[in-house]
């Protein structure tokens, strides 16, 4: 008899990673209220009335609940500037469980003073908590350098396993301590750890007391507006001149001192005023350059 052949499997197509979106615009009703929501891998997105056509505005008061489920649909993500509009009223708002994302501008135009999102949620936008936030756990979540816009954060909780951030001594950091996010408001003087590489922008922009920053060797780029608190009075660079992103001195104090260490780089020293040539021509051109040694 002829010898068997061996049947190939039927090949399978590459699955694509990119999230099937139904834009359709969904209402539903939970209790006495009515939400707004579309598709995306099957899950709710939070939509806005001020973005999206054929939205309703939620009926809020001060406390807000955002359910789990919208016709049985699990809500994943709460959608761009989805709170942004008329929502000044919200004071208060509690996060369900199913949570994996929060786009920006979401909740800008609240009042909370208070946030505590669940472990579930990865990724936080930019601009997404208003300046009136005081206090705020973020678990497990990734948030941008401006995800609470700079206003009164005080108190700041990161968990102890989370895959994006680690807090110390006041300052967020990424998880490896090369990026710097944001400083908290109460700060007054801080000495960063040798390993920071960059600090985003106006990461020092809410802190009204502080009065020195120390940045290690290790820093090679400052961001946009940095020392916008128009507070700090002396800026200590351990390292050689780090590169700008933008215009770390905009609003500084015109009387502040940059201390370098002499045997650093990157520096003009014939005149003592003067700044890095890769700087804005203009840039901290009031603040008085000290070598140390």
């Amino acid at each position: 008899p002829p010898a068997a052949r061996e049947v190939a499997p039927p090949r399978e197509e590459p699955r694509t990673s990119a999230p099937v979106t139904d834009p359709a615009i969904r209402t539903a009703r939970v209790g006495a209220q009515m939400w707004s929501y579309s598709l995306q891998d099957g899950q709710a997105v939070l939509c806005s009335p001020g973005s999206k056509k054929n939205c309703v505005e939620p009926i809020v008061k001060s406390d807000l609940e955002i359910p789990s489920a919208l016709d049985g649909h699990r809500v994943a993500i709460v959608g761009e500037n989805a709170f942004a509009h008329g929502a000044n009223k919200i004071s208060s708002v509690k996060l369900p469980p199913t949570l994996r994302e929060i786009r920006d501008g979401a909740f800008r135009a609240t009042r909370l003073r208070k946030v505590a999102l669940p472990p579930s949620v990865e990724r936080v936008g930019r601009e997404v908590f208003p300046e009136t936030v005081r206090e705020a756990n973020i678990a497990r979540a990734a948030i941008a350098s401006d995800t609470f816009r700079p206003g009164s954060l005080e108190a700041l909780t990161v968990a102890a396993d989370s895959p994006a951030h680690r807090l110390a001594g006041g300052v967020l950091y990424d998880r490896d301590g090369k990026k710097l996010l944001l400083a908290l408001k109460d700060l007054s003087a801080v000495k960063l750890a040798d390993g920071v590489e960059e600090v985003c922008e106006g990461a020092f922009q809410q802190c009204k007391r502080l009065k020195r920053v120390v940045f290690p060797s290790s820093l090679k780029t400052l961001g946009e507006r940095v020392f916008a608190s128009g507070t700090v009075r002396e800026v200590v660079f351990e390292g050689d001149a780090p590169a700008c992103t933008g215009r770390p001195f905009q609003d500084a104090r015109k009387d502040l001192t940059i201390r370098v260490n002499v045997g650093s780089t990157g520096w003009q020293r014939a005149d003592s005023t003067r700044l890095p040539q890769r700087w804005p021509a203009d840039h901290g051109k009031d603040a008085r350059l000290i070598f140390y040694q």
